[in-house]
């Protein structure tokens, strides 16, 4: 049952302001790190430039998990993040190409709105995963058509093949780059050949830098733009679109970074050797800006 109460408790302990998780990497990379450089990102044309903001104070707290993270944000999650023209427009993306009935799987599922509600509107049968009870919670609660699970992404399994197509929308920041390398190449086997993914990301070359995030400490990493399309074409999608685009938060902000990438698993596909994406190393990427 959703604890009201301990949501809001959670709410009004919040000492500093909403800010949004396209605004957490302005602040990541634009401080200087442990070695005293400015971490990069990377147009796909390759030109390397240094993100835009301001400096930023490492939060004192230890990070939280996802799941702690997000049963103390609920519905406040869905008003700082819910109206990004650019996830609208993936969605309609993926509507114009599923058949009737197809079977869809949302990622980090939230509060069910608007993913998963957008694609049960249209007769898909949506299955959302999400870490956080109170975010299942809710999702069960605003879209009663789909069907969600309270867990792990890096937990969930599935039939290979038995996807019609998977949306990933900013949901993979919060684990290693290891688990995000494994976490992809899972996805594309699950979808069968022919079958699609949109993954939405917040470029920067980060791995495992605790951040503040609409008040609270959490710990993330991400890939720049030419890394995750390298990540996602090793994993055998074709990538059919990138669309690099400037996102402005609710209630004002500077404008955001933001990465989508729209996906196609081929007829040919074959899975690659477990043992070239299961294995999590214990390093990270050559390049990888890292705080411990």
């Amino acid at each position: 049952m959703l604890d009201e109460r301990r949501i809001g408790d959670a709410q009004r302990d919040r000492r500093k302001p909403v800010r949004n998780d396209l605004e957490l990497l302005r602040a990541v990379t634009t401080r200087r790190n442990a070695v005293g450089r400015i971490p990069e990102s990377r147009t796909t044309q390759g030109r390397s430039r240094p993100m835009s903001g301001s400096l930023y104070c490492m939060p004192s707290e230890p990070p939280l998990s996802a799941a702690h993270l997000f049963d103390a944000l609920g519905v406040d999650y869905e008003r700082a993040y819910g109206h990004m023209p650019e996830r609208d427009i993936a969605l309609e993306w993926l509507g114009a190409r599923l058949p009737s009935g197809a079977h869809v799987l949302d990622v980090g599922s939230g509060t069910g709105v608007p993913a998963a509600r957008a694609l049960a509107d249209k007769g898909y049968r949506v299955v959302g995963i999400d870490v956080s009870p109170v975010m299942v919670d809710i999702a069960r609660r605003q879209v009663p058509d789909a069907t969600f699970l309270q867990t792990d992404v890096l937990d969930y399994d599935t039939e290979p093949g038995s996807l019609d197509a998977a949306c990933v929308f900013f949901s993979l920041l919060q684990i290693p780059r290891a688990q995000i390398d494994a976490t992809v190449h899972r996805i594309a086997d699950w979808l069968r050949p022919g079958g699609y993914l949109v993954l939405a990301a917040v470029p920067a070359d980060i791995d495992g830098l605790t951040i503040d995030f609409l008040g609270h400490p959490i710990r993330v990493s991400s890939y720049t733009v030419p890394a995750y399309l390298d990540l996602l074409r090793a994993a055998g999608m074709d990538i059919l679109e990138t669309r690099e685009s400037t996102w402005i938060p609710e209630g004002g902000g500077d404008p955001e970074d933001i990465l989508f990438v729209y996906c196609h698993k081929p007829a040919g596909y074959r899975s690659p050797p477990a043992s070239d994406h299961d294995a999590m190393p214990e390093t990270p990427a050559v390049g990888a800006t890292t705080i411990e």
